[in-house]
């Protein structure tokens, strides 16, 4: 045990650690942020569930960070990609044909034929939520060609909405697709974390997929009829 001393000092330090405040650092070219339509103002806000213990301890996202689209700057203009950005970009800017002395963000996607803004919304866990997950029913689609990680995302998807507490048997996996919504032979499945634990070592997607041909007027007749609100 600690002197009663020394524990009024490590008491008085964790004081002084716990109120030390960070500030707020501006980010240049802040208010350029690509665009994310929400429907917030005709939902009703609550705090998220996981507020009582901060997020398990990693806090939450703020609406007001960014991630920034750019991950690449080109150090010449023969670098593979960087031509059509480089294109008369270096005239009149006192460069040297090196792209040392541009001044302009660099897009590290060579396919991109729009510009994009410098920075996104950071995705994550909000202290404020706008569903209530007792309410909630989820559906759960793979579609067109397959990546890696699939089956990991959809376990991650199953884990975190049981843990805001969405309903066990409001979680459906949609079977094959977008077909799946209205395919008499493939009804949805129910998933729950016993039904997606070890499926990550699983390769392609434990739902299925297909391309092309979905009837749009079909599955939102589904969407309607089963109440789901997170797709």
């Amino acid at each position: 045990k600690l002197p009663s001393a020394a524990r009024r000092v490590n008491r008085r330090s964790l004081t002084v650690r716990a109120t030390v405040s960070v500030p707020t650092l501006p980010i240049p070219g802040a208010d350029e942020v690509l665009s994310c339509p929400d429907i917030r103002s005709r939902l009703v806000a609550r705090p998220s569930p996981f507020v009582a213990h901060n997020n398990f301890g990693g806090a939450f996202v703020s609406d007001e960070d960014r991630v920034a689209l750019t991950a690449m700057r080109f150090g010449s203009s023969k670098s593979a990609g960087a031509a059509q950005y480089f294109a008369g970009a270096e005239l009149g800017s006192g460069g040297n044909g090196d792209g040392q002395h541009v001044n302009w963000m660099e897009a590290s996607l060579e396919q991109l034929t729009a510009p994009l803004p410098p920075w996104a919304v950071r995705a994550g866990a909000r202290e404020t939520i706008y569903h209530d997950p007792r309410h909630t029913t989820a559906a759960i689609v793979t579609c067109g060609g397959l990546c890696p990680g699939l089956n990991d995302v959809v376990a991650g998807l199953v884990n975190k909405l049981t843990d805001y507490g969405v309903p066990e048997g409001n979680i459906l996996g949609i079977r094959y697709g977008f077909k799946g919504f209205y395919d008499k032979e493939h009804k949805p499945t129910v998933l729950t974390k016993r039904s997606v634990d070890g499926i990550q070592l699983q390769g392609g997607t434990i739902l299925g997929t297909s391309r092309g041909g979905a009837n749009m007027k079909e599955i939102v007749k589904r969407v309607d009829m089963w109440g789901v609100d997170m797709l």
